[in-house]
């Protein structure tokens, strides 16, 4: 504190021990030239702080008229988290339907703060307070969720590594059926092996494992125990069926499961709603026209950077790429 204030300080000291010898608070402030409120607030500041509290101060005001309540904060922040598809009007509208008024711009930079700003950001906050157990997430949570991440629904079912259990299947790039994706997604970090392929055929489903997955996993010096398929022609049948005697010949497991089921598996769900909104969705203009080999070319770029560097965010890699989850265990 600098000089003049604190010289200040003792002449107002000077003015209240006035006051109180004179016992007259008029004549003093009349002799002092200070009306009778600045007396009083000099007396306040004087006992409740002492000598300290009679310098001078800044004219800052210590909070902002307009800032909003801590209380009304915590209150939209709760909000948001217990209905984490709400938008800034509708949460605004619900606390104003209780008799807290905030408006939906101020709303968006309290949520914003509070890491709560965005959707994702919403979902990142559910799905890390639904990992602390069962019943930390209500069923409105965890559908939003789902929504954003069905790979969380497998959470109760990891494996310890990667290649312990790979599900392969097959579907159409788009209702034109005119290009399909042959893929394998692994269940330990979301590890995608895929094709483009104009045929929905054994012969593909064979060469993704017998090119892609088979030397993949080599290259990550893990074992590739078992694969999981839908139990359709396409993948299931005799011995002497090409697919199961390619999985027999190499020392992998083959199970089949009901093909609903199998294709409900969230890790599979995960990847497919990626291809269609990051590789499909972008090019769905001249899907029909363009030439197959030009998909191929992009869909290779595409598959490299969702395994290699894109953020797998939420369960299970919470950021992590596939490929550089996988090498955590090699």
């Amino acid at each position: 504190m600098n000089e003049d204030s604190d010289h200040q300080a003792q002449d107002r000291k000077a003015i209240l021990d006035l006051g109180d010898r004179l016992g007259n608070v008029s004549e003093a402030c009349r002799q002092a030239g200070i009306p009778r409120s600045a007396y009083y607030q000099y007396r306040r500041r004087f006992e409740a702080e002492g000598v300290a509290g009679l310098r001078n101060r800044s004219p800052r005001a210590r909070s902002h008229p307009l800032t909003t309540p801590k209380a009304t904060e915590d209150k939209l922040v709760a909000l948001s988290r217990a209905h984490p598809s709400w938008g800034c009007v509708r949460l605004t509208n619900h606390l104003r339907a209780s008799g807290t008024l905030l408006s939906a711009p101020t709303a968006q930079k309290l949520l914003t703060r509070h890491k709560l700003g965005t959707a994702r950001d919403r979902w990142l906050d559910a799905e890390e307070m639904a990992e602390r157990g069962p019943a930390a997430a209500s069923a409105e949570q965890l559908a939003w969720i789902d929504s954003w991440n069905p790979a969380f629904r497998e959470r109760d079912r990891e494996t310890s590594r990667p290649g312990e259990l790979v599900l392969q299947d097959v579907r159409s790039a788009t209702r034109a059926a005119r290009v399909y994706v042959h893929f394998a997604v692994d269940a330990f970090g979301g590890l995608a092996f895929a094709s483009l392929c104009p045929t929905r055929d054994t012969a593909d489903a064979v060469a993704l494992f017998a090119q892609d997955m088979a030397p993949g996993y080599r290259a990550l010096r893990q074992r590739l125990e078992s694969i999981v398929t839908p139990d359709v022609p396409l993948f299931w049948g005799s011995a002497r069926h090409p697919f199961e005697a390619a999985l027999e010949a190499a020392g992998v497991d083959h199970r089949a499961a009901h093909a609903m089921a199998a294709r409900e598996n969230g890790l599979l769900e995960r990847f497919w709603r990626d291809f269609q909104i990051e590789f499909v969705a972008p090019r769905r203009a001249d899907w029909l026209t363009a030439p197959f080999g030009r998909w191929q070319e992009e869909f290779v770029l595409w598959l490299a950077d969702y395994n290699q560097s894109r953020p797998y965010l939420g369960y299970r890699n919470h950021g992590a790429p596939p490929l550089a989850f996988a090498r955590t265990c090699t």
